[in-house]
């Protein structure tokens, strides 16, 4: 298709048709119809999420993967950008994730084909369906259900400087959910590797786990080593010396507890040599405050979870959940 031609005027005739989106995003996407680029955006119509909306890229109208149709970018990672798409003829709106073609050969290639096949292999409520997945045209796209909500990252962006335990009791519901989300993965030989709160979606009272770039599956009692992945304030110790197991996931969605109450991470550096430092020769302080009216006793749960050796921290992600709910005196219905 051609950006000159009518096709993307008739599709958005089409996505009003629909009534799928409300009228005031059609609206808006209809004046980005002749712009040659545009922002990256979650929320055009608010910009509130948090994120960087100084980035534009080229508007390219024109991608399409079978029935999805791109409306306009919602996010991009250094190797693919994700759009806002319309499965045409019906009223489902989903997130259409496309490896850039500059990289669609060799090892990222290989890590875009692996992530379809690692996610389309695990089905839980608490994970992110993956709709579709495969080459079109010399084009490699990922499709998925789209989540009309936030991510724990710019939820956790919102909350005070001071944060307590009614502040975050729909935050440790969500973490409950997603630890059940990673125990089920662990139990089919799946560990995540990149636990991180941009990669947990809330919408309503469910949280989701998604991008499974880079998921890798193992056997049981196998060591095995791949080269270090994974966002550095996240990152397990052993992730950095070429070694995963549970216990890597463990120890990020720790991070992320620590943060959720700190208000930062238990770790941070000029650059992830700095952290690696950190970490390897430093114990992070509590997180946990009195006046919090948090359980002191996440003192200890989460730094043990943040021990160094894998050995030393939980036996699995089970163990994990489960402590962490006695020690909340979890009645949250919704984490079970």
């Amino acid at each position: 298709m051609s950006s000159n031609s009518p096709e993307f005027p008739k599709v958005l005739e089409l996505l009003k048709q629909s009534n799928c989106i409300p009228m005031e995003e059609w609206e808006w996407l209809w004046k980005q119809r002749e712009q040659t680029s545009i922002k990256i955006c979650w929320d055009p119509l608010t910009q509130n999420s948090g994120m960087d909306f100084s980035s534009q890229i080229a508007y390219n109208r024109t991608i399409a993967f079978g029935p999805y149709y791109a409306l306009y970018p919602i996010g991009c990672g250094s190797f693919s950008i994700v759009y806002k798409a319309w499965e045409i003829g019906t009223r489902n709106i989903v997130a259409l994730k496309q490896l850039l073609p500059e990289y669609a050969s060799g090892c990222s290639l290989e890590r875009f084909q692996r992530e379809i096949e690692v996610w389309q292999s695990l089905q839980h409520p608490h994970i992110l369906p993956l709709l579709a997945g495969g080459c079109q045209d010399d084009q490699y796209f990922l499709v998925t259900q789209f989540i009309q909500g936030k991510n724990l990252e710019q939820l956790m962006h919102e909350l005070p400087r001071q944060r307590n335990s009614d502040q975050l009791g729909p935050l440790f519901a969500s973490i409950l959910q997603i630890a059940k989300a990673l125990a089920y993965a662990h139990e089919q030989g799946i560990i995540h590797r990149d636990i991180k709160p941009a990669n947990i979606m809330v919408q309503g009272m469910n949280a989701y786990l998604m991008d499974f770039g880079m998921a890798r599956r193992i056997e049981p009692d196998i060591r095995i080593t791949w080269g270090a992945v994974g966002t550095p304030c996240y990152m397990a110790p052993e992730l950095w010396q070429k070694q995963a197991s549970p216990q890597s996931d463990i120890y990020s969605l720790c991070v992320i507890l620590y943060e959720m109450v700190a208000g930062q991470c238990p770790f941070i550096g000029l650059d992830p040599e700095d952290i690696l430092v950190k970490q390897l020769c430093s114990r992070p302080k509590p997180p946990v405050q009195p006046q919090s009216r948090l359980p002191l006793e996440l003192n200890a749960f989460i730094l043990k979870g943040l021990a160094l050796l894998p050995s030393h921290r939980y036996a699995s992600m089970q163990e994990f959940r489960e402590t962490l709910m006695r020690i909340l005196g979890c009645q949250m219905t919704s984490a079970r």
